[in-house]
């Protein structure tokens, strides 16, 4: 019996993997896409902000000081915090807390406190 389904699979195998002598031609469709009306700045703004957030709280660790957590949430929510004008040529209008989920907004001022 098991040379007779051997015998079965390897029929099925030699005869399966038979090559077809056309080749499928592949179409590439013409790119659709036009970044000329794209604009970078709000994410890139948001980006850096999250590095001088990040670059704050890494005080802690590295000079040993203690993070105020107004500082956090004014950073967090931009709401009163001067930004460095060598980053920031005028003050940014984007918030972190804006782009985080509605549900964890509060989770992350309360790990800031």
């Amino acid at each position: 019996m098991k040379k007779i389904i051997l015998s079965f699979l390897a029929v099925a195998i030699l005869t399966g993997c038979k090559k077809d002598d056309e080749e499928t031609a592949v179409i590439i469709p013409d790119p659709t896409y036009d970044f000329n009306n794209v604009s970078y700045d709000g994410q890139t703004d948001r980006l850096n902000m999250l590095k001088a957030l990040t670059t704050y709280i890494k005080t802690s660790h590295k000079e040993g000081t203690t993070l105020d957590a107004s500082v956090l949430n004014a950073m967090y929510a931009n709401d009163g915090y001067e930004w460095d004008t060598e980053v920031f040529p005028t003050q940014p209008t984007k918030q972190l807390k804006s782009k985080t989920e509605a549900s964890a907004q509060a989770e992350v001022v309360d790990l800031f406190t």
